[in-house]
């Protein structure tokens, strides 16, 4: 799935030290489809070609956290967290004209080592046909729409570096059960520690005890 589809994100292996509710769940992955295709079909087609017996779509309904997890290991001290709780951003459909999508493609695709250099955009707005600051105006307004995500390099988590130092030592995922009607309140109070690196509200469902 990692080197495969392009349309799986992380990819993950996770373990439990107990029999929980959901622990079945072994291999986990974030999905994200162009828009008129269906997650449900995609997790079928994945499904069939990975030999999984089930698999169980837990889409994010808000946002408290999506950050870059390797930047904040060392200089955090435990329990360091926000004044204020994170605020939720809903998750929806955003609509993007043809120009949006033009500078949206270029943002996004993965940067060749050739491409590391001052001024790394102008290249990208060349090719997307436009003069850098129209390439810069028009990047900025979808930030601020929240539409760019993150950037980010991606590390390997446990493999030694060059130095013979490991990026991490440890990650975990934690699933947090939270009474109908509090998860805004719940996820603010969560998201705002700087350790997290993700928070979302997801309904768990039956599988999990509707936790």
């Amino acid at each position: 799935m990692s080197q495969s589809d392009p349309f799986s994100g992380h990819v993950v292996l996770r373990s439990t030290d107990t029999v929980t509710a959901g622990s079945e769940y072994k291999l986990w992955t974030t999905l994200k489809v162009p828009r008129g295709f269906s997650l449900q079909h995609h997790g079928q087609l994945l499904a069939r070609k990975l030999g999984a017996d089930h698999f169980r779509l837990m889409p994010a309904k808000g946002i408290f956290t999506l950050g870059v997890g390797h930047v904040r290991r060392k200089t955090i001290e435990p329990g360091s967290k926000a004044n204020v709780p994170a605020t939720m951003a809903p998750v929806h459909v955003a609509e993007l004209n043809d120009l949006e999508w033009k500078v949206l493609v270029a943002l996004k695709r993965e940067f060749e080592p050739r491409e590391i250099a001052p001024s790394p955009w102008r290249a990208r707005a060349a090719e997307a046909g436009l003069a850098l600051d129209e390439f810069c105006q028009v990047a900025e307004a979808l930030n601020a729409r929240k539409v760019i995500g993150r950037f980010s390099t991606f590390l390997e988590h446990v493999k030694p570096s060059a130095t013979g130092v490991r990026v991490t030592r440890f990650n975990a995922l934690f699933h947090w059960a939270v009474p109908p009607g509090r998860e805004i309140e719940a996820g603010g109070e969560v998201g705002r520690h700087h350790i997290l690196t993700h928070c979302y509200w997801r309904e768990a469902g039956p599988e999990f005890r509707n936790e």
